[in-house]
């Protein structure tokens, strides 16, 4: 399971070691690497590492970065349903990948299965991340055999849960007192991170079953009107497909 990545800490050194990895990329600066040397090397580090610094100490958490920390979570409840070992990585940072696939080599694994946790495809995100597994075995483990799992921007069980999030964020939103709960900042940053990694699908699926269904919270529970204007309880295992048909 390979995410993004994040700063060791929010002190500029951690910051700007984050931001060199990440911005040499040459999938996510698209130019050649000189120039791309001069923008970041004489340009960007000189001049964000102090302010991104200042940007990540807002809405950092006590446990650490929030994508790292919710990584892992989330790397927990999956090697909990698995009786597979299951590694976590990020694609910039010290969680690196090379040390996820040694974790793997050690218990005995030759047969690794790679899941970008991005539900679309970009050069930035997804095509970053199976480039830079394909050269760290090359490198290192060159006996690995590789698979990756396609981008999962619509399938259904990917956008049956993005509708409940989008739900749920508008009920917990109208129901509680902005500030009252680490339970809505949680929320609030899941749903950043969404919006900030797909904001384009998203905008697209939204777009489709808005037009179709509307949302009401008769008695503190989401609602949900079909096209024959029945109000039916919001049941998560209905599908976006199955509602656009309606």
């Amino acid at each position: 399971m390979i995410n993004l990545g994040s700063p060791d800490s929010t002190d500029i050194p951690d910051v700007k070691r984050y931001l060199d990895e990440f911005l040499m990329d040459e999938r996510v600066i698209e130019y050649n690497y000189f120039f791309r040397w001069l923008l970041v090397k004489g340009i960007i580090l000189n001049t964000r590492p102090s302010k991104s610094a200042k940007a990540y100490k807002k809405i950092w958490w006590k446990e650490g970065s929030p994508l790292i920390v919710l990584s892992k979570r989330l790397h927990e409840k999956v090697q909990k349903k698995l009786d597979i070992p299951v590694s976590l990585a990020m694609r910039y940072g010290s969680l690196s990948i090379k040390k996820g696939l040694e974790e793997l080599t050690s218990k005995g694994v030759d047969d690794v299965i790679v899941l970008p946790l991005y539900p679309h495809y970009a050069m930035s995100s997804y095509e970053t991340v199976v480039e830079k597994v394909k050269s760290e075995c090359k490198e290192w483990f060159s006996e690995l055999k590789l698979s990756f799992i396609p981008p999962f921007y619509d399938d259904e069980m990917y956008t049956d849960h993005v509708l409940y999030i989008e739900i749920n964020k508008s009920y917990f939103s109208e129901n509680h007192e902005t500030g009252d709960s680490d339970l809505e900042y949680q929320f609030d940053t899941l749903l950043g991170k969404l919006e900030n990694a797909i904001s384009s699908i998203l905008e697209n699926c939204f777009e489709d079953v808005n037009s179709e269904i509307n949302v009401n919270y008769t008695s503190g529970h989401p609602y949900i009107q079909n096209q024959s204007g029945e109000w039916v309880p919001y049941n998560k295992k209905i599908s976006v497909s199955k509602l656009r048909r309606r």
